[in-house]
């Protein structure tokens, strides 16, 4: 009986598999981007509608798509402690005014 070709890994099996091998630090970093990269995105796409109505992929399933990894992995949503890299505010420092007298 011949033999079928190989067929290539699914991606549900390749995250699977690299988020396995992931120090947590390097899986923080992979949530962060993903959340970083669906935020810039879904933002790309409210202020370009026009680019995203003649892909391959409709605009509703991106926008699903964006929303529902937001939704997941969204540091908003989880416990207030967490929060996200882009989020963090820093102390805001104020600059004196030098009073120069003539």
């Amino acid at each position: 009986m011949p033999r079928r070709p190989k067929k290539g890994k699914s991606s549900d099996l390749l995250l699977r598999k690299l988020i396995g091998k992931l120090d947590p630090i390097e899986t923080t970093l992979l949530r962060e981007r993903i959340v970083r990269i669906c935020e810039m995105s879904k933002q790309d796409m409210l202020m370009n509608p026009d680019k995203y109505s003649r892909g391959i992929i409709a605009s509703h399933l991106l926008e699903a798509f964006y929303n529902k990894c937001l939704a997941q992995l969204s540091y908003e949503s989880r416990d207030s402690a967490e929060r996200a890299p882009s989020t963090v505010t820093e102390p805001v420092v104020e600059e004196k005014e030098e009073l120069v007298i003539s």
